[in-house]
């Protein structure tokens, strides 16, 4: 029993190698019956390119490039088809031996098989017996002569005309082709995966390299079409014929693009385009190095007003890759920070109390951010040279004192005595005047020693006043008249209504001088006190408008305002608003604790005011 299943076992394997042997022979006799109609069609065409493309200039280099690629792939895919066949039956061959099949059987089978197929095409006349064909008589035919057919079928598609079996000739073929024969693709390729530029990613490269995932179809992958656009939608690139899984893009500038990919397969069905990838080209490498410092910073002082002087700074310009966005300047008195400012300039003006120690400093900002270093900080000094000023802007004209100061550090020619300034000679010369009438040879006394600052005062009175008027001081007529009187505390000066009262330091090349109002007696002003209240230097007194108290200020014309600094933090009283900034009608520059400033207002309106170091600090002036 075992020895029959083995035997049924062994028949079973044979009859199945022996049924693919005879289909592979099938499958090849009907590839080389579709290649020689093809080849008819093929060589021709291709000797008449080579012919064309002899002539120069007819076909461009870059189109030969792509008919030759194309010609090429051909031949690849003929030969692969050769070898298929050929590959698979000379392994198959020792197989068929080893089990005993006779390979000259399974071909007479097959030219049996296409004569049964069509006997009415059997031309007798064109038949040829087995004995004709080949040397050695056999009962069926002979072993060349099936070698002759192998040949025919296998490798040449039938020869001419059709193999000869046992005194019949089989016809030619006609089968429809294989095209028709097999089922039509009509399933679209999927969508390719995308893998770089990932999305989102930024590069630096210029003329990137696209890949994405190769996708399976039951025709094959034809080619596949690639879009390439701005992150706009603006088309940049759109190949429709890319054979491989990637492309390189011509360069492209700096920003944002798209792309997408989708594939055709060799029946012309289109698959759905891929995921859109966005990706930004960055070329352009990022500044990261700060901006170096300025050098030859400068400074200078002038316009001195009352206390304070303008100073003036000046620095030379640095370089930057990205370019240069702003500079900023910082003040320090003392170690503390008075001021810091944003500037595109390289120069920058600001008022200062004089008489003090500064430090100042200035670094530069680039376009990227980068903040660079601080200049060396540089030490200087406002107030050398002088200020002098009144201790009221107008005066009521009536027998009243007015009081003088000057600020001099420059005088203060020996530190250990109280020094004098004025009448003339090595320490300068004072003059006090109105309009019509002059006070010289006028002495300021220092305040203590070594404080640089000097006080006076004199009478000021009406011209005809019967009191006040003595021969031996002034002369009779109103051109320049003279006191011989020499202060600080015994000048008498003259003036009229409406007149103006001034001071003059003259010290070597150098002249400072302050102007002052004299209104008629009987124009009846006001003084009207606004304190700045203690710790207003922090937010949250505007809450309760308790900066500047009262807030509001109610005036007539003629009266003064004097701001009194009652914190001791830094602060300014400067007409106009935080927004808009200052409006130049009138500010103290910065006022120091204790430090008072005044204002006679002239004219109707509404006059705002902050404080432009706490710019949360605001009030309002209004004049009927």
């Amino acid at each position: 029993m075992l020895g029959a299943s083995k035997k049924e076992d062994e028949k079973k394997t044979r009859s199945k190698v022996r049924a693919f042997y005879k289909s592979l022979l099938r499958a090849c006799d009907k590839y080389d019956e579709i290649k020689k109609s093809f080849d008819e069609i093929y060589n021709p065409i291709n000797e008449q390119y080579k012919e064309l493309a002899k002539i120069p200039g007819l076909i461009s280099e870059s189109s030969q490039i792509v008919i030759q690629n194309a010609f090429d792939s051909i031949d690849e895919a003929t030969g692969i088809a050769d070898d298929f066949c050929s590959t698979l039956r000379g392994e198959f061959e020792p197989i068929l031996k080893r089990l005993k099949i006779s390979v000259e059987e399974i071909v007479k089978e097959i030219a049996i098989e296409k004569v049964q197929a069509n006997p009415t095409s059997i031309d007798p006349s064109t038949t040829t017996t087995a004995s004709t064909a080949t040397q050695t008589t056999t009962t069926i035919i002979s072993k060349p002569l099936l070698m002759v057919i192998i040949g025919g079928i296998v490798a040449v598609g039938g020869g001419i005309g059709g193999a000869c079996y046992a005194g019949y000739c089989e016809p030619i073929d006609n089968t429809p082709p294989i095209d028709n024969i097999l089922p039509a693709d009509t399933i679209a390729p999927p969508a390719p995966t995308l893998v770089t530029p990932e999305n989102n990613q930024e590069i630096n490269d210029p003329a990137p390299t696209f890949w994405w995932n190769s996708v399976n179809d039951e025709s094959g992958v034809d080619h596949y079409t690639i879009e390439l656009f701005t992150r706009d939608n603006n088309l940049v690139d759109f190949i429709d014929d890319v054979s491989p899984k990637s492309y390189t893009s011509g360069f492209l500038s700096d920003g944002e693009y798209g792309w997408k990919v989708k594939a055709v397969d060799g029946a012309g069905n289109v698959g759905p385009y891929s995921q859109t990838f966005y990706f930004t080209i960055h070329t352009i490498v990022p500044d990261t190095l700060a901006p170096p410092a300025p050098s030859h910073v400068l400074m200078t002082t002038d316009n001195v007003v009352g206390l304070s002087r303008q100073v003036d700074f000046d620095w030379n310009p640095v370089s930057d890759e990205s370019g240069i966005d702003y500079y900023a300047i910082e003040v320090y008195k003392d170690g503390a920070r008075v001021f810091s400012e944003d500037t595109t300039r390289t120069s920058y003006s600001y008022r200062l109390p004089i008489g003090s120690d500064y430090g100042w400093h200035v670094r530069a900002v680039d376009n990227e951010g980068n903040h660079g270093r601080f200049s060396e900080l540089e030490s200087f000094k406002v107030g050398f040279g002088a200020t002098v000023g009144f201790d009221r802007k107008s005066y009521t004209l009536s027998p009243q004192t007015v009081y003088i100061n000057a600020v001099s550090p420059d005088h203060n020619f020996n530190t250990n005595i109280i020094d004098t300034i004025g009448n003339g000679g090595n320490r300068g010369t004072i003059t006090i005047e109105t309009n019509n009438y002059r006070l010289i040879n006028y002495e300021l006394i220092e305040t203590d020693t070594d404080t640089g600052i000097f006080e006076g005062e004199i009478m000021l009175t009406r011209y005809d006043d019967p009191d006040f008027i003595r021969t031996a001081d002034f002369a009779s007529n109103n051109a320049g008249v003279v006191s011989s009187e020499s202060g600080p505390t015994n000048g008498v000066l003259l003036a009229s209504n409406n007149d103006n009262l001034r001071i003059i330091f003259e010290y070597e090349d150098e002249l400072v001088w302050v102007d002052a109002f004299i209104r008629a007696a009987d124009i009846t002003t006001e003084v009207i006190d606004v304190s700045i209240r203690a710790e207003t230097g922090v937010p949250g007194c505007e809450e309760t408008n308790q900066c500047y108290v009262p807030f509001i200020v109610n005036v007539n014309i003629g009266d003064t305002v004097v701001w009194i600094n009652n914190d001791t933090s830094l602060h300014t009283v400067t007409s106009g608003s935080p927004d808009e900034g200052p409006d130049g009608l009138f500010d103290s520059s910065m006022m120091e604790g204790s430090g008072t400033f005044e204002v006679t207002f002239d004219d109707t309106g509404s006059y705002s005011y902050f404080c432009m170091i706490h710019p949360w600090m605001t009030g309002n002036v209004i004049v009927s």
